[in-house]
């Protein structure tokens, strides 16, 4: 089924990723099939944004799709570039993502680069090939922009050269591809909002268990807290330092290159499951003085710095000797507290609303949670043993939605990489896929 293939030599760099192509097809320098285009923007065009996910697009669109703001351009106006539809756009990403397929007319900020296709170009299937993962391979070899700093530019393009067949097979292939890489790019939208309603479940469960407990029959009462609402009556609400032996941040490292210092403990290794103790780096002991930072098994420890991580809290669960940084805060409980129980509490969506409006309020780039705030704060205290059999509970439930979770992320990566195998293999000719069309 396969056609007769034939191998491509050339003096002319980065087309390792040609090794062999379809008899028939041709080999072309890429900048004779795209040229680069300078038109500074029109009047009335749009502004368009470049995005990996959705190609270029208009700006209201991509926030629309996306749910996220953009910056918008107000100096420099004069220079923007105009594009129309179904050229490309290097963007600063590209080295990444590859290049992006204008979907409308409009115009892009300066410093990105606009290629305009010539008319042997069949644009849906260079849309593919240009985000294939060997031509994205071959464009990264271009150059050391990367470590340097540079921007992808319309040099590093033309120096990978470009596969040409046909341009009837160019649109066969084209018509194979957007098929089925959305028949697969389907199947992993389905298996991501899998993953969401799970993940909604965990987290209700988690909130019910913690606020109502195990029995929904016992006699409740106001807790007086906002953020907690109803509880059952026989239990007590304090504030955390009733129920705790210390608040405190970790230290001030002083890293070690060498891993034989004193591991620490810190934000890239909590989270909401475990401790990823492979994130840990190195204090050097003979910096150490005093007991700060330093952990016991069944410290709970709180990312207490920063935005996406804020309010994480993982229970450590480790012998030995180890450090918490300045960038985690460490909580011990009291023998009246369960520290698996207070970890389910401060997971809670409704805790962690609290966390970002009144513990930590204020900037949204470095935001830091108030130790004093926190230790202030009222918790939900049932009965100890009531709080370890809450916590028994929903290490069973957590534990089988994450091994859930962890099955289904483990076919989207499977899915994504056979997406860009079969991508790969068709734009290249290593598939036959006439017969698919047909």
């Amino acid at each position: 089924m396969t056609a007769a293939r034939k191998a491509r030599t050339t003096n002319r760099r980065n087309v390792s990723w040609l090794d062999s192509i379809p008899s028939h097809w041709e080999v072309s320098p890429s900048k004779r099939l795209f040229g680069e285009q300078k038109q500074r923007a029109l009047l009335d065009d749009e502004q368009l944004t470049a995005s990996q996910a959705y190609g270029v697009v208009p700006q209201r669109e991509y926030m629309e799709r996306s749910g996220q703001s953009v910056v918008q351009i107000t100096t420099n106006l004069e220079l923007r570039k105009h594009v129309e539809r179904d050229d490309f756009v290097i963007s600063m990403r590209s080295f990444q993502g590859g290049l992006e397929r204008a979907w409308a007319t409009g115009c892009i900020r300066s410093s990105y680069v606009v290629l305009r296709p010539s008319r042997r170009v069949e644009v849906g299937y260079y849309t593919h090939l240009f985000k294939s993962h060997a031509y994205i391979q071959a464009l990264q070899a271009t150059s050391h922009f990367i470590r340097d700093g540079q921007d992808l530019n319309f040099g590093n393009f033309s120096l990978v050269d470009l596969p040409l067949p046909p341009e009837a097979e160019q649109r066969e292939i084209a018509t194979f591809l957007d098929r089925k890489t959305a028949a697969i790019d389907d199947m992993i939208a389905k298996k991501e909002r899998l993953i969401q309603l799970l993940m909604e479940k965990r987290q209700a469960l988690i909130t019910q268990a913690v606020t109502k407990g195990l029995d929904l029959n016992v006699p409740r009462k106001d807790s007086g807290v906002v953020w907690l609402g109803g509880l059952p009556a026989h239990w007590a609400v304090a504030p955390l330092k009733q129920r705790t032996v210390l608040v405190a941040r970790g230290r001030s490292p002083d890293y070690s290159e060498q891993d034989d210092g004193i591991p620490i403990i810190n934000q890239a290794c909590v989270y909401w499951t475990a401790i990823r103790y492979e994130n840990v780096k190195w204090q050097r002991r003979d910096t150490m003085t005093g007991e700060r930072g330093r952990l016991r098994k069944g410290d709970l420890l709180m990312n207490s710095t920063g935005t996406g991580t804020l309010g994480r809290v993982a229970v450590f669960e480790q012998d030995g000797e180890y450090l918490a940084d300045s960038h985690v805060t460490v909580i011990r409980t009291a023998e009246s507290a369960a520290p698996a129980f207070l970890r389910y509490v401060l997971q809670t969506d409704t805790y962690q609303g609290y966390v970002y409006s009144v513990l930590a309020p204020g900037a949204t780039n470095q935001i830091e949670l108030s130790r004093e705030g926190l230790r202030r704060t009222p918790f939900p205290f049932p009965p100890l043993k009531e709080q370890h059999a809450i916590a028994g509970f929903l290490d069973r439930k957590t534990r089988t939605i994450d091994a859930l979770n962890k099955h289904l992320a483990l076919h989207i990566e499977r899915l994504r990489e056979y997406r860009q195998r079969l991508v790969t293999d068709a734009v290249t000719g290593k598939i036959d896929v006439s017969k698919e069309v047909a």
